[in-house]
């Protein structure tokens, strides 16, 4: 349990660190960086759900960090088991799919064209994917032997958290 502790409170102290900097940073600069700053922050944020999806898709087993956790090999599980773990899989990528879809279009529709709303819903989109996805990783972080990818999730929250700030 410490484990999983310890490796979430380093996640979120790295990526809190980095963002601070790139914060002070931003503060001097012009409304017209802030906005373009925001829009790469959510765009990296866009691909990472993406290329997610793909990964969740396209995998014909569980990841390395589903084994550690289990303590199985993929063909020691019976062919339900198999199935049951692949579409709980499959499901997991539609929705960083349709989150990613989602995004692509706020951004080059309404955010484009100044629309107040955009960003606010940008950033739900991404952290009604993200949050649960943290929780998620933690518990198996925390109860399972297993490493999870966490800091990508964490930064996924913190991108989409600098990209609302930088467009207000």
């Amino acid at each position: 349990m410490n484990q999983g502790k310890n490796m979430l409170r380093q996640s979120i102290i790295t990526v809190a660190a980095g963002a601070l900097v790139l914060a002070v940073v931003l503060l001097w600069a012009p409304e017209r960086v802030h906005r373009t700053v925001a829009v790469v922050c959510f765009s990296i944020c866009a691909a990472g759900f993406l290329a997610a999806a793909c990964v969740y898709f396209f995998t014909p087993k569980f990841l390395p960090y589903h084994q550690q956790a289990s303590g199985l090999e993929w063909e020691e599980l019976s062919p339900q088991f198999q199935g049951m773990i692949l579409s709980a899989l499959r499901i997991v990528a539609g929705g960083f799919f349709c989150s990613s879809a989602a995004v692509i279009i706020l951004l080059a529709i309404p955010y484009r064209q100044g629309e107040p709303w955009a960003a606010p819903a940008l950033f739900v989109i991404y952290n009604f994917m993200a949050v649960p996805a943290l929780y998620g990783t933690y518990i198996v972080a925390a109860r399972t032997p297993a490493k999870p990818p966490l800091i990508p999730v964490i930064l996924a929250i913190t991108l989409s958290s600098m990209g609302l700030v930088l467009s207000l």
